[in-house]
């Protein structure tokens, strides 16, 4: 896990620069502004850039793609890389990527060439080695848009998936915190209106009632539990345990696929249109996988690439599923690979899109089902008590 800590050093001209740098310590972070030809004077742990990072490792995907499109129209226009990042860095929101660009620059100024730079300012492998190819055919402009494009790509597909849970943990994270109150605030005078009447609860209040005298009666420390919760089910979430959770479930399973392989063949497509060797691509997907069997489909293509086997014979010998081995190869024996791996992936997006949709209707199904029973169990909590004792009254 890297954390953010503020620099302030000297170039290799002698001139001040500060800005982050993200790290997994402090030494590291010294050696890194080292390593790359600056001469750290003061390096500083930044709390609150280390926290969105834990939350947010990468880039804000729509602010790199917009980064990326501005970069190459200005470059496309004429405009060198150096006024071009800096023009770029303009419209950036996310203070990460912003704090990248200008590492970037200045490793350009340096003397660097453009996909070392981005190398060392934290940008993806695949699109350090998309620019290192498009440098020697002097189309770094034009990679740069076809990155904006994938990225986006990229972003809106990874975005439709996350946001199926957004709304449901949001609703669920909102009745946690109002049954809170419930139990700080209504319940105690719900007690003492009872209790003035001398009135005879049932046995569920009775045992919720017992609970909420001790959780009042230990304030300081309930709370703290309360709140420690959602941060334990934050952390179970990001787990691989609730990874492979989700994966036991069909459609889940299905729509995590395909949105990996759709974005790493994607990136693939960007490599090989780059003239990058395929056994190359297929190492740098590999390292992007987020799931493990992509991870090792890749890792199989790779050894298979090298020793010379073609591509669609390669994938298919590599374990990659059925859909993944019919577009490579209806890619190959299109005429034009790029295109037909672009197809494929759009295909596979499309896939997607459908699985999600029909998902979230599901989703919402589920979430109203939720809210009843919240609702329920707030009446049950709240109102049945005093609902009951008049019952009995009449």
């Amino acid at each position: 896990m890297e954390l953010a800590y503020r620099y302030h050093a000297l170039d290799s001209r002698s001139k001040p620069v500060s800005g982050l740098i993200y790290a997994q310590g402090a030494d590291l972070a010294y050696a890194k502004l080292k390593r790359n030809g600056f001469r750290p004077t003061q390096v500083s742990f930044n709390l609150g850039s280390s926290l969105r990072n834990v939350l947010s490792p990468e880039f804000d995907g729509r602010d790199l793609a917009r980064f990326y499109r501005t970069l190459g129209r200005r470059l496309m226009n004429g405009r060198s890389i150096d006024e071009g990042l800096l023009s770029a860095s303009q419209f950036v929101r996310d203070e990460k990527l912003k704090q990248a660009a200008l590492m970037m620059r200045q490793a350009i100024l340096d003397g660097r060439r453009e996909n070392e730079a981005m190398a060392f300012a934290g940008f993806a492998r695949r699109d350090a080695m998309v620019i290192r190819a498009a440098e020697k055919s002097g189309r770094s402009g034009e990679m740069f848009l076809s990155l904006a494009e994938e990225v986006e790509r990229t972003s809106q597909l990874r975005g439709s998936v996350k946001a199926l849970f957004r709304m449901p943990l949001i609703m669920m994270l909102t009745m946690y915190g109002f049954f809170f109150v419930v139990i700080h605030w209504i319940t105690p005078r719900t007690m003492a209106f009872l209790a003035n009447i001398g009135a005879k609860l049932p046995a569920f209040n009775e045992h919720y009632f017992a609970f909420a005298r001790a959780f009042n009666d230990h304030l300081a420390l309930a709370t703290a539990a309360y709140a420690a919760l959602p941060v334990a089910l934050f952390v179970f979430l990001r787990s691989r345990a609730f990874a492979r959770l989700l994966d036991g479930m069909r459609t889940l399973r299905d729509i995590s696929v395909k949105a990996d392989y759709a974005s790493l063949w994607t990136g693939f497509a960007l490599l090989y249109d780059a003239a990058i060797p395929p056994m190359e691509a297929a190492r740098t997907m590999k390292e992007a996988a987020e799931r493990e069997d992509s991870r090792l489909a890749f890792a199989r293509l790779e050894k298979l690439l090298y020793t010379g086997i073609y591509l669609e014979s390669a994938v298919e010998r590599a374990g990659f599923p059925l859909f993944v081995a019919d577009g490579v190869r209806a890619a190959t024996t299109g005429g034009n690979i790029v295109e037909g791996l672009r197809d494929m992936t759009s295909d596979l997006a499309e896939d997607v899109f459908n699985l999600t949709q029909r998902l979230r209707e599901n989703l919402t199904l589920v979430s109203l089902v939720i809210l009843a029973a919240a609702v329920v169990l707030f009446f049950f909590l709240s109102y049945y008590p005093m609902i009951s004792v008049a019952m009995k009254n009449v």
